[in-house]
């Protein structure tokens, strides 16, 4: 019986100048989480061909050997892969789910760190600005839901005496329900308006513990009024845009509260 002879032959991996659908989707994806380039093509070409070679990195992606060299050593401190001694020395990537859990956990440090400098050094400037003697009378536009709701939530931080929230959506009165708890623990008197029924029973609960909920057949704005501050939504809650009008506006604004008081049979506590 004759053996045939058998040859192993080494065969680089091919390289892939055109990538698949999928590898260019995974190459976005992780330059999205802010791999570099080169970075991202090196930890790919790690996951798809597991222990690796330069030459072999070299074959698939093309780039540069020193640029290949480079990217290995970053990609190592960064713990994104493992590298076995030896000649030739052989590469393979850390699993994929640490490697984007230690991205977020960068890009969460990076964020807290910049946020938490950026707003030391903006706080004190804003402040400064912000308690510049304006006109008696301020009328600011907002034009996204976000603005608006914070704007509402300062301007319930700020009170003196009282908070008046007018609200025919439950979203709109349930973002508001921290603030005016806040508010209702400094002493605050709090009366909200709202259109029956409420459907959510732990919001209803939540706005009869801070203060007078008065439940009407139809409310037709969204607005929170406090002692000389106010905020109106001008928009629907359906509406594609979100507008509204922050007012500083002392005498106005009283006179305004005090018609609403009346006009749903609210008796001011003070």
């Amino acid at each position: 019986m004759l053996l045939e002879r058998v040859t192993f032959i080494y065969i680089p991996l091919q390289s892939t100048t055109v990538l698949s659908q999928i590898d260019e989707r995974l190459l976005e994806l992780l330059q999205k989480l802010g791999m570099r380039e080169y970075d991202a093509k090196v930890y790919l070409t790690l996951v798809r061909s597991g222990k690796t070679t330069v030459s072999d990195i070299y074959s698939v992606t093309g780039m540069p050997r020193n640029r290949i060299y480079d990217t290995l050593e970053d990609l190592q401190r960064r713990g994104f892969i493992e590298t076995r001694q030896g000649r030739p020395m052989i590469y393979q990537a850390v699993p994929p789910e640490i490697v984007i859990k230690r991205i977020k956990e960068e890009w969460i440090q990076a964020i807290d760190g910049a946020a938490s400098e950026s707003l030391q050094r903006f706080k004190k400037l804003y402040v400064e600005k912000s308690e510049e003697k304006f006109s008696e009378f301020e009328f600011w536009s907002i034009k996204s839901i976000s603005g608006l709701l914070d704007r509402a939530s300062e301007v319930i931080r700020r009170a003196r005496t009282f908070v008046l929230v007018e609200g025919h959506s439950e979203s709109f009165l349930g973002s508001l329900t921290s603030p005016l708890d806040i508010a209702h623990r400094r002493g605050i008197d709090i009366y909200v308006v709202a259109s029956q029924p409420i459907q959510d029973e732990h919001l209803l609960d939540s706005l009869k513990h801070v203060g007078t909920v008065k439940l009407v057949k139809e409310s037709l704005f969204n607005h929170v009024i406090s002692d000389d501050e106010a905020v109106f939504l001008l928009s629907q809650e359906s509406d594609a845009i979100r507008e509204g009008v922050y007012a500083r506006a002392p005498f106005l604004i009283q006179a305004f509260a005090t018609m609403l008081m009346e006009k749903f049979g609210l008796v001011a506590k003070r």
